[in-house]
């Protein structure tokens, strides 16, 4: 049963309807890891003088504030990730129908204002009982995340939560697991799901942008996206009696978006050229799953990004074997605001976030 270690650890969310209420986490994902500072109280110490005291005395040190980090890394599969999408980019996205019982969500880059959520984990105890204990946090918020997709690995997800404070008063949330056998799993995506595609034209329709055109990158050997959204999280306020206010995007800096090509030289002209002209293009990178969940409906995860910019890419010898390419790209924004920065489309059963 794996009492009182890891494998009976447990990872839940559900979406907030206020910023920084708590509500009962209904999301159950299965992750591979949980890190991070944990609960983070912001303390003082008076270095007031008399006494000769050599050490600051323990009745003048007083907690001012808390605030939660926890870093979240697990391996993505075809369902149940929708509401973390969301939170990712700040999107607005609902599931649509497509057909049959297969559904599609169209997640942009947009503002998480209003945007969060409330995260348990479950930690057992290392005894003989393994008693769970249950830690949730209110007010989360992902400031960071990657997609990393190694050669012949998982594709696998992590991400950074900032909340407001934690507790261990709320009960353990019951975790149900999405999906089963057959058509319904939740499968696993992988390296042999994956593909590269640089070029080719954008276009929106119905708000869906589509590449027409790209052409698969030669020697592709994995990738990892990245976003950073740069929200204020130190909005500690008079009245808050030491908790922060709503992590916004407040001057701080702008959404960043890249992504960090692992590739062989195979074909000069498809990236050492395109850097050196500094030409705009699109990135496409998606994994379609290999289980028909319908007629011919495999669940499907795109990242696009609409125009992009090389900032390196230029080949490297790193010994007798074939030389890298490695490249690293960058989002940028449309300035007629026609095409998002990102798109993230992900396709499946789930006829909800």
């Amino acid at each position: 049963m794996g009492t009182g270690s890891g494998i009976c650890s447990q990872f839940m969310y559900k979406n907030e309807t206020v910023v920084g209420t708590p509500v009962t986490p209904d999301h159950a994902y299965k992750h591979v890891s949980v890190g991070g500072t944990g609960l983070d109280l912001i303390t003082v110490d008076d270095p007031g003088l008399g006494g000769c005291a050599l050490v600051p005395t323990v009745d003048r040190t007083a907690k001012v504030a808390q605030q939660v980090s926890r870093d979240v890394e697990l391996n993505v599969g075809t369902r149940n990730l929708g509401l973390i999408i969301k939170q990712m980019l700040g999107s607005s996205a609902t599931p649509a129908l497509i057909s049959g019982s297969f559904y599609r969500q169209i997640h942009w880059n947009g503002d998480l204002a209003g945007k969060s959520l409330t995260v348990q984990f479950g930690f057992p105890e290392t005894t003989a009982t393994g008693t769970v204990r249950p830690f949730t946090i209110n007010g989360a918020k992902i400031t960071q995340w990657e997609l990393s997709q190694a050669r012949n690995e998982l594709l696998k997800l992590r991400f950074t939560l900032d909340g407001w404070d934690e507790t261990t008063a709320t009960a353990l949330a019951t975790a149900s697991y999405v999906g089963g056998t057959g058509a319904t799993i939740n499968e696993a995506l992988r390296f042999n799901c994956f593909s590269a595609k640089i070029g080719g034209t954008p276009s929106v329709g119905s708000g869906l942008v589509s590449v027409a055109g790209g052409i698969e990158i030669k020697g592709c050997r994995g990738v990892s996206v990245k976003g950073v959204q740069p929200l204020r999280i130190d909005g500690f306020f008079s009245g808050g009696n030491g908790t922060k206010s709503e992590q916004l995007i407040a001057g701080d800096g702008f959404q960043q978006f890249t992504a960090d090509l692992d590739v062989e030289f195979q074909d000069r002209t498809q990236l050492y050229d395109v850097l050196a002209a500094y030409t705009s293009f699109a990135l496409e990178m998606s994994w379609i799953g290999k289980v028909d969940a319908g007629t011919s409906q495999f669940g499907k995860l795109s990242v696009i990004f609409p125009q992009a910019k090389l900032k390196t890419g230029s080949p490297m010898v790193t010994g007798p074997g074939g030389l890298d390419n490695k490249a690293s790209v960058m989002a940028y924004g449309d300035p007629t605001n026609t095409l998002p920065a990102v798109q993230i489309v992900y396709e499946n059963l789930d006829s909800a976030l």
